[in-house]
């Protein structure tokens, strides 16, 4: 200890002498600037030129900066000493789990690190004490194209019988997607690139299954886009339609771009494809840049499938809808019209009626945070100041809300709910420890701990060095 001690008191000269180094460092090379006008100011930004990484001079530059940071944290005096302990202590840890995915069935997928594993695995477990299994494992990939690899998403199809995944390679925020079968973790598709704009947690994606599992709608980025400026690159995505084993299904985008018929679009807007719980129902969702109040439009899904769908709009921006959830035909909207503290309405997904619908529920105090359908209640966030209630409503008319006792200290957050399975996922955050998932039963009205025991892994995934689908 004493010498982590040591390296400790000697931060202030590490950091004066990492300062002096960068009072030393080469200008940057020469380069255009760049004017964006913004409601009639002109922007200069006299560094643009910089996010061109396959300019020669400015990747020259770049290796040149990072060697010399290298040389410099290299040489700091008591810099391994403190790198050694906080290694040690970060192997100390237990097993850290993220992102974790609950089916029917009580079946889980999740991603988990442990102790000492260079990367994160995609397990599968059936049950709160089933055997974990691992899905997909980073550590052969890495072997063979020597480079490292994350994971930008995953998003089991609605039986649980595949599961689609993308994945960047060497820090890059470009996302090559894949699709496996779990049962025998055969590929099921060749990768598709460009899938960039499909990244979320827990199921929240842009991917969007079948309900018979037979495909999938995925956002892509245009054609062409990797040669584009960084500044160009997300412009007009679009939505296709992927049919397991038929690959030329993805030719023509099912949603999306800038002549879609009824659909109104930016360049930067980012839509997706779902299929809710009403299984005859296709719905667009539009999120416009920054934006938080997005769009939602719908469709016959069996005119989607067959690229002949007329999108109509449900609501726009001006519904200043931040988030919704659905229940059936029940579809559940938090919304800031009219209300800063947010609140919770409700009308028909089939036959809606958004300006018109019904309150729900609205804070006396506090905001609303988040909101969650599940099988048997609507599940409400609310913070006020420092303070966190999770409220449950069942979906009967003329229900009221119920406060939960939250399981424990620290940050909560509302990790998932499904149309299929009564309660919700949650997650305890905090500083000094690692996240915990825990399930709300509301027949037994008490939170479950299912702890991810670790097992060793009984069977990885080795990737084939398939070529890229294209379109």
């Amino acid at each position: 200890m004493s010498g982590l001690i040591r390296s400790i008191r000697a931060l202030p000269l590490l950091l004066a002498a990492c300062a002096a180094s960068a009072q030393t460092l080469d200008p940057p090379p020469a380069g255009s600037a760049a004017n964006d006008t913004y409601f009639g100011t002109v922007v200069r930004d006299p560094y643009r030129y910089l996010e061109q990484s396959d300019l020669p001079a400015v990747a020259d530059w770049m290796r040149a900066q990072s060697d010399r940071t290298r040389a410099t944290l290299d040489a700091l005096p008591g810099r391994a000493q403190l790198l050694a302990r906080m290694e040690e202590i970060e192997s100390a840890a237990p097993a850290r789990v993220f992102s974790v995915e609950r089916l029917p069935g009580e079946r889980y997928r999740y991603l988990k690190r442990i102790p000492n594993d260079n990367d994160l695995r995609l397990y599968d477990r059936d049950g709160a004490r089933g055997r974990e299994r691992v899905l997909v494992d980073l550590d052969p990939w890495i072997e063979m194209t020597g480079h490292s690899h994350a994971y930008s998403f995953f998003a089991s199809s609605t039986n649980g019988r595949y599961l689609a995944y993308g994945l960047t390679e060497g820090g890059s925020e470009a996302a090559t997607m894949r699709v496996l079968r779990a049962a025998d973790l055969e590929d099921m598709i060749a990768p598709i690139d460009r899938t960039d704009l499909n990244s979320g947690e827990s199921g929240d994606t842009g991917i969007g299954w079948l309900p018979d599992d037979s495909g999938f709608f995925f956002n892509r980025l245009a054609t062409g886009a990797d040669q584009r400026p960084r500044s160009e690159r997300l412009k007009w995505s679009r939505v296709f339609l992927r049919r397991l084993g038929d690959p030329d299904s993805e030719r023509v985008p099912v949603f999306g771009g800038p002549s879609m018929p009824g659909v109104s679009l930016a360049p930067t807007d980012v839509p997706t494809v779902f299929v809710p719980s009403i299984e005859t129902l296709a719905l667009g969702l539009v999120v416009h840049g920054t934006q938080r109040d997005f769009s939602l439009y719908s469709a016959p899904l069996a005119a989607v499938r067959n690229n002949r769908a007329a999108w109509k709009r449900v609501f726009g921006p001006e519904a200043k809808v931040v988030g919704f959830s659905l229940h059936r035909d029940t579809m559940y909207l938090q919304t800031h019209r009219d209300a800063p503290r947010f609140k919770v309405t409700r009308t028909s997904l089939t036959k809606p009626d958004v300006a018109g619908a019904e309150l729900v529920y609205a804070p006396a105090s506090g905001i609303i945070q988040t909101i969650a359908a599940a099988r048997d209640a609507l599940y409400i966030k609310v913070r006020d100041g420092m303070r966190i209630t999770l409220l449950r409503m069942p979906h009967r008319r003329g229900a009221k809300p119920v406060g939960i006792a939250l399981p424990g200290a620290g940050g909560f957050e509302m990790v998932s709910a499904d149309g299929r399975i009564d309660g919700v996922l949650a997650r305890l955050e905090g500083w000094n420890s690692a996240y915990q998932y825990l399930r709300y039963d509301p027949r037994r009205r008490r939170w479950i701990d299912d702890r991810q025991r670790h097992h060793r892994p009984v069977v990885a995934l080795h990737f084939r060095l398939d070529a890229l689908a294209t379109i």
